[in-house]
């Protein structure tokens, strides 16, 4: 129950710091530009976010030492970094491969089964 909780509080509170991100710029392919509050982004580093989730598990009544919970906060973090690695990703660059040899090629390029998870409250 408790850590159900936990990674609600913290799904919510990541899904309000992502949703204040810049937006794309004009150059962007597939995004439309928005406006967006600024913010000041500070660096938060790997040990800050672990302290992040002892600090939540703590106010979740739980303790974070404990047994069961002790790897808890660096699971999160790795999860967290892994969930949110496309954010560092330039498109462009991604986009920008291109291929030469398509003769005798008259058909669409399908790629299925792309993992998509929304992380904005809206």
């Amino acid at each position: 129950m408790i850590q159900g909780h936990v990674s609600s509080v913290l799904t919510v509170l990541i899904n309000l710091w992502k949703c204040n991100m810049p937006p794309f710029d004009n150059d962007s392919l597939f995004v439309p530009t928005v406006e967006v509050p600024s913010f000041e982004k500070r660096k938060v580093n790997r040990t800050d976010a672990e302290a992040a989730v002892r600090t939540l598990l703590e106010w979740a009544g739980d303790h974070p030492t404990r047994e069961g919970l002790a790897d808890t906060p660096a699971r999160v973090a790795r999860a967290y970094e892994e969930f949110f690695s496309g954010y560092d990703a330039d498109p462009r660059a991604l986009l920008s491969r291109t291929f030469e040899e398509v003769e005798g090629y008259n058909d669409i390029v399908l790629l299925r089964d792309i993992a998509h998870a929304l992380t904005c409250p809206y």
